[in-house]
């Protein structure tokens, strides 16, 4: 499936084993977007639909997510970041689907890739980056583990870089009675 994002940037690639959507939710990061998309559009696994959810952007984020081939979509209501991303996630046809803060650059081209590679394994149902100086492991952990070792919020999971599979999602969506820690409570789940 050729789509103007991948056209336009010349990522696409033959042999991918799974589309995925992006999900990004922004407000005021006309100064960020930029390098996020650019860094998105030059991975070595594309992309193929871009979702933006407008917070109440009064900058040119949303020309900035246009001109790369986004769907904007408004959220009218105040913040709250499971119910922004539930949200978005109900607009997903993917199975696949890669939430990306709107100033998390990633560096690495190879990320998604390595994403989609983890997430082969049909027991895994998220994956995301370890932030540089978490000394957490990355290897599966049950929840006894997670007990003893005390991970703190955001360590087994995050929605600033990770990637999710929509049917189980769709089983443990974000829990709206929590907000910043529904990552966490999600990779719990």
């Amino acid at each position: 499936k050729l789509d103007a994002f991948a056209l336009r940037y010349g990522v696409y690639h033959v042999g991918i084993a799974s589309d995925v959507t992006a999900v990004i939710r922004f407000k005021n990061n006309a100064d960020t977007l930029p390098r996020v998309l650019d860094a998105l559009a030059h991975q070595t696994t594309p992309v193929q639909r871009i979702i933006a959810v407008d917070t109440g952007s009064s900058d040119e984020s949303p020309q900035i997510l246009q001109k790369f081939g986004a769907e904007i979509v408004a959220w009218a209501q105040p913040y709250h970041h499971a119910r922004v991303l539930n949200f978005a996630l109900e607009m997903v046809e993917t199975e696949r689907v890669l939430i990306l803060s709107s100033h998390t650059v990633m560096d690495d081209p190879s990320t998604l890739q390595r994403f989609h590679a983890a997430l082969d394994d049909e027991r895994i149902a998220a994956v995301s980056v370890a932030w540089k100086g978490m000394d957490i492991s990355s290897e599966p952990l049950d929840f006894a583990q997670i007990q003893e070792t005390q991970l703190r919020f955001g360590s087994i999971y995050t929605n600033s870089l990770g990637m999710l599979t929509h049917h189980w999602w769709k089983r443990f969506p974000f829990e709206e009675r929590l907000n910043g820690v529904e990552d966490y409570y999600f990779a719990l789940q």
